[in-house]
This record gives C-alpha cells, structure tokens and sequence, in this order.
C-alpha cells in the first residue's frame, strides 16, 4: 500500500532523472553530443516534434489551470518527465516509443534554451545545437512527405517547404528561438547557405518597405491619371489608332517596372544598411501594383526534387 515511500535501487532511476540531475555544463555537453551524433533524418524528427510541442505545452498548461488534480505537465522539466514515463509505459508499441522519444529530446532542447538563452557562456553550445539541427533539415520537404510517424496535422506547417535551403531557412527563421538568430555562428552560417535571416530588426524593415510602397502607390496614382488624361484627350480629337493604345500601355507598364526596380533597389540597399537581410536572393513582399504588366515574365522551371534519402532512412 505504501510502496511509493520506498526507496528505489539507484538502478531503477528513469533516463529523465538522470539528464536533469546533470550539472548544467554536463547537461549541455550531453545535449549536443547526443545531437551532433544524429543523421540529418533524425534531425528533422527533433524539429517536427519540437514544433508540436509547442502546441502540446500550451494545452497541458490548460489542462492544469482548469482541473490541477489531473497531473497534467507544466514546466518543461515536468514534460520531460511525462514523455519519459509515457515512453516506458508503452515500450511495447514500437510506433508510439519513437513519437514520445522525439517528444523526450525535444523537450530537452527546450530545457537547454531556458537555461542558456541570456547567459553568454551557453551561446556558442545552443548556436552549434541550432546549426546542426538546421543542416539536418536540408531534407524536411522530403522526410514529411514520406513519413507515416506523423500525423498530416503535425505536418501541416511544412506545407511550404519545397527545396533544402527552404528546410534549412524554416528551421532557423520559424523554428528556432528568437534570440538563436542573433548569435554570430548562427548569422555566419545563414550567410554561407544565403539565408534569409528574421531578427528584432524586422520591425524596422517593415516601416521602410511601408514608407517605400506609400510613394510607389503615389507615383502610380500619378500615373493613372496621366494615363486617364491621355485617355481623354485621344477621345476628343480622334478614336485613338492601335498604334497609339500599344504607346499608352506600353508606356504604363515600363513605368511601373522602372518604380518596381527602384523600389526593390531601394529596399535591398536599406536592409544592407540595417544589416538585416543576409541574401539579396529573398526580397521584402510587398503589395502588388494596380497596374500590372499586360506580358509577365513566364515562371522558372522547378527542379526535380532529388531524392535525398534511402526508403531505409525514412523509417525514424
């Protein structure tokens, strides 16, 4: 009846119990052992997961607020804990055991941001951690499509990834933490694979993309109305020849590419000021033009995703 208030064998202590009895440096050193050790597949499990958690933490807490004698988890240690004990429990389930490992690491890679994040001597541990993860994901697109671990749910968010460098840019810019995105390695290796890199700084960017779009929308308006005047005055003389409708479009259309050009210009050269974008490859979106080119450019040919993993490497 009283057997919890028995001392367990030393034997008997859990893999969480373990990790978090760690000091903290040997607990970061485990950490990204056990990550630089991984193949790229099993980077992409930990992203995966590590998203979803996300979501998971914020309904346990839920749970917890409105109903405390349910257990639910709450700190990130106690979610440690939880997919430990879930993973022991259903060891049986070989299916079940790989979703809750990845669970497992992923919140290890959450106990480490909030023990080092703000403290300088952990930058360098959480920035090589970061990059190593985002190296692994040059695969994402492909591993999501083939593997059956994951629910369409959990997979939803990379709808959008089609090629390695967008894994690559997903993982640093919408996965990782904000503060990862500051650290120099982490800047240095964006730049080497020309990433587009989020920072605090966006906020800046998007009041100079606004300021730059605000006179586009006035020298267009302008145009408009040169447009509309030249419009007029054809039709009180003369029915316009098709000649003169060719000039009047014409004359729109390389208007608005030449404001376009200068605007993409002048973004570009206002984020190398502010330091804020690492590739010229990604421009700022902005709204398009009312007037739009009447003979677009047809789009690039996709290249066919290669494959970059074996049938054999997609089973984690």
């Amino acid at each position: 009846m009283f057997a919890f208030l028995k001392k367990k064998p030393e034997s008997s202590r859990s893999d969480s119990d373990l990790i978090l009895s760690l000091p903290e440096d040997r607990f970061f050193l485990f950490l990204s052992t056990l990550i630089r050790e991984s193949d790229p597949n099993s980077q992409v499990m930990r992203v995966i997961a590590y998203q979803n958690l996300e979501v998971n933490m914020k309904v346990t807490v839920e749970i917890a607020k409105n109903d405390p004698s349910l257990g639910a988890p709450v700190s990130i240690e106690d979610h440690i804990r939880y997919y430990d004990r879930l993973k022991t429990e259903n060891k049986e389930n070989e299916f079940a055991v790989r979703r809750l490992l990845w669970f497992f690491q992923a919140s290890l890679m959450k106990r480490a941001e909030a023990l080092g994040l703000g403290r300088s001597q952990y930058d360098d541990l959480l920035a090589e951690i970061w990059i190593t993860v985002a190296e692994g994901c040059y695969c994402l697109a492909n591993v999501v499509q083939n593997n059956i671990l994951w629910s369409d749910d959990e997979k939803i968010w990379y709808s959008e990834v089609k090629s390695e460098k967008d894994g690559i840019a997903y993982c640093l810019n919408l996965i990782a933490p904000q503060e990862i995105r500051h650290m120099e390695k982490v800047k240095k290796f964006a730049i080497s694979k020309g990433i587009y890199l989020f920072t605090d700084d966006r906020e800046d960017m998007h009041n100079v993309s606004e300021t730059l779009q605000s006179s586009m929308d006035e020298q267009i308006a302008a145009l408009e109305k040169e447009v509309q005047d030249l419009d007029r005055q054809i039709n009180q003389t003369e029915q316009p020849s098709k000649t003169d409708k060719v000039n009047i479009d014409n004359k729109a259309t390389l208007t608005c590419g030449v404001i376009s050009d200068k605007m993409d210009e002048r973004i570009l050269d206002s984020a190398k000021d502010n330091k804020t974008v690492t590739s010229k490859s990604e421009p700022i979106r902005r709204k398009p033009p009312r007037i739009v080119d009447k003979n677009p450019m047809p789009p690039c040919d996709q290249l066919q995703q290669q494959q970059i993993l074996s049938p054999k490497s997609t089973k984690n």
